[in-house]
């Protein structure tokens, strides 16, 4: 299973630079793990890099609270 998340990886990546040859790569690092954590804990994965680098909702609501939260403080 990681290595079809990793193979996953390389593939947007190459895509992504296509498109625009500076990309975020700890962001591409973040949509592989949360993949492969939602495949490992929940039977499903969030799908961010299926759909090109994207955030899945879920995980944008976490970090926009997170964000919020440190603010408040």
């Amino acid at each position: 299973m990681v290595m079809k998340y990793a193979d996953l990886l390389i593939e947007q990546l190459g895509r992504a630079v296509e498109r625009d040859a500076v990309q975020d790569v700890s962001a591409w690092f973040n949509f592989t793990t949360f993949d492969l954590t939602g495949e490992f804990a929940f039977g499903e994965a969030f799908h961010c890099l299926d759909q090109g680098g994207r955030y899945h909702f879920f995980m944008e609501t976490v970090f926009k609270g997170v964000v919020t939260g440190l603010r408040m403080m």
